[in-house]
């Protein structure tokens, strides 16, 4: 008995709202279009990329606490909590603001955009596995590309 009411409450709602439904099918359906980013924007970036490609990491911290430095209390891990994080989140956030700010993006878009280069560009110059420092970066670009890096 409870079948043929939810058969007959459907009939009576696709006869009503039929139309709507496939056109909300159809909203859904769509692909959505990629939008790049505004080449003046992207061409900040690219600078700021070019003249630190040996450590394309726009942050205080993935220089420093990868080292164990001082802005995360001199731990080897970087914290998650507490004032240390806080200290290193404010110089981590510094750069990308900066960088967000001259190139008209936001900050996430920043994100992205080093994320996607280092993938596409720079994690291929190092087959043999991915450097931890700047230093250990410079050494191996050296080996591999000579003064073609510089």
């Amino acid at each position: 008995m409870a079948e043929l009411e939810n058969e007959t409450l459907k009939a009576a709602l696709t006869a009503r709202h039929g139309d709507q439904v496939l056109e909300v099918q159809k909203e859904a359906c769509k692909k959505r279009t990629k939008k790049s980013l505004p080449e003046v924007g992207t061409q900040v970036l690219k600078e700021w990329w070019g003249a630190n490609f040996e450590w394309p990491y726009p942050t205080v911290r993935s220089q420093r606490c990868l080292l164990s430095a001082p802005c995360c209390g001199g731990a080897a891990r970087v914290p998650t909590y507490g004032a240390a994080a806080e200290l290193c989140m404010a110089a981590q956030d510094k750069q990308k603001t900066s960088l967000a700010q001259r190139s008209g993006l936001d900050v996430v878009q920043v994100n992205n955009w080093f994320i996607n280069m280092r993938k596409r560009v720079w994690h291929k110059l190092f087959p043999r596995g991915l450097p931890k420092t700047k230093a250990e970066a410079a050494a191996a670009l050296a080996v591999a590309y000579g003064s073609r890096m510089a």
